[in-house]
């Protein structure tokens, strides 16, 4: 197995660097966190904390949202339900090895393309900004490998997920885009959990969502810790255990409608 993520891995990167233009657009699109910062400096202007977080906090916040969504970020979504509505998965079905894998390994290529260049534009960022910085210490970092790691899993096979719909429907960009929105609200991209009315945050908190973005940030900032911390990790848990066994239900019933049909 690990020798063929070796293959995939390299396909992966290859390709990558072909379409390394649409990369870097594709890139541009996680700076989108920098306009609500702008946004909320303005609205602080030297008013003082807002909801617990001051000016250097919500300068952390949202370049760790920066970098959450680059690493996070995937495409089956988009590409999967092609394949099936065209018939491109047959040929994968044909290999001894489930196509996930190759989906799995050209999505880790697509993160040793793009992190080491979203560190290189956001560092000078932070310095511009200044007062940048993480309480999590160098104690949280298992804990945020290990949320980020979560954070990546949710979001694929939540993607994999609806995208697999299209064994079913011809159309299910729809779906994949309110997935995508509601995301961008929920998730903490656009503004921190705390900032929302104590009800709804409370609510959200037992969504995939806030796990994809904010819980990871969270643990780098130093903002979850012993209880809050457990529970974020069994909401995590619970939602990516979830989306596999969803997916793994969806794609054998799916396949089976799509070998009937003589795709």
């Amino acid at each position: 197995m690990l020798a063929k993520y070796r293959v995939f891995l390299k396909a992966g990167w290859a390709s990558m660097l072909e379409y390394r233009v649409s990369v870097l657009v594709g890139m541009a699109f996680s700076w989108l966190p920098l306009l609500p910062l702008a946004v909320w400096l303005s609205i602080m202007d030297g008013s003082g904390p807002i909801n617990g977080y001051s000016r250097d906090e919500l300068v952390s916040y949202f370049l760790a949202a920066v970098a959450m969504r680059q690493i996070i970020v995937v495409w089956i979504g988009w590409t999967l339900p092609a394949q099936i509505n065209q018939g491109e998965l047959s040929p994968k079905l044909l290999r001894p090895i489930h196509p996930i894998h190759q989906e799995i390994a050209g999505h880790l290529a697509q993160k040793l393309v793009t992190i080491p260049v979203l560190l290189v534009f956001i560092v000078p960022v932070a310095l511009l900004f200044g007062g940048v910085s993480y309480a999590g210490g160098v104690a949280s970092i298992p804990a945020l490998i290990a949320s980020v790691a979560g954070a990546w899993g949710i979001t694929f096979f939540a993607n994999y997920s609806l995208a697999l719909l299209a064994f079913w429907m011809t159309k299910v960009n729809a779906l994949i885009d309110m997935w995508y929105a509601t995301g961008m609200l929920l998730s903490g991209v656009l503004v921190p959990i705390a900032f929302l009315p104590k009800g709804l945050a409370t609510v959200i908190t037992y969504s995939p969502f806030p796990s994809m973005i904010a819980f990871p940030i969270d643990i780098l900032m130093g903002r979850v810790h012993g209880a809050g911390l457990a529970q974020g990790f069994a909401i995590m848990a619970l939602w990516l255990a979830f989306f596999i066994a969803l997916s793994n239900l969806l794609w054998q019933h799916g396949l089976r409608r799509y070998s009937a049909v003589g795709a």
